[in-house]
């Protein structure tokens, strides 16, 4: 999957998740939000795990952005590029 489109889905899913409301018997409903960290393959060879790392530092970025949105970081970065907050 190339980048863009693994960017335009992680947006998607963030918008869909964020859309739906969970009511619970008692009447409270809930808002539930997704962060989503993506890592691109520049199609070197690269480890799973070095894949899952990127992700994962990104995916941590996001939280401390304040959650509810993606962050890509590229294959040759080592620190997630700040890949802008598909917010619909």
């Amino acid at each position: 999957m190339r980048a863009a489109a693994a960017e335009q889905v992680a947006a998607r899913i963030c918008a869909a998740v964020r859309a739906q409301r969970l009511a619970l018997p008692q009447g409270t409903v809930l808002e539930v939000t997704v962060s989503i960290g993506l890592a691109c393959s520049d199609g070197k060879q690269q480890t799973l795990d070095a894949l899952l790392q990127r992700a994962d530092a990104a995916l941590y970025q996001v939280k401390a952005a304040g959650r509810d949105a993606w962050q890509r970081c590229r294959a040759s970065e080592l620190r997630p590029a700040l890949a802008p907050a598909m917010h619909a």
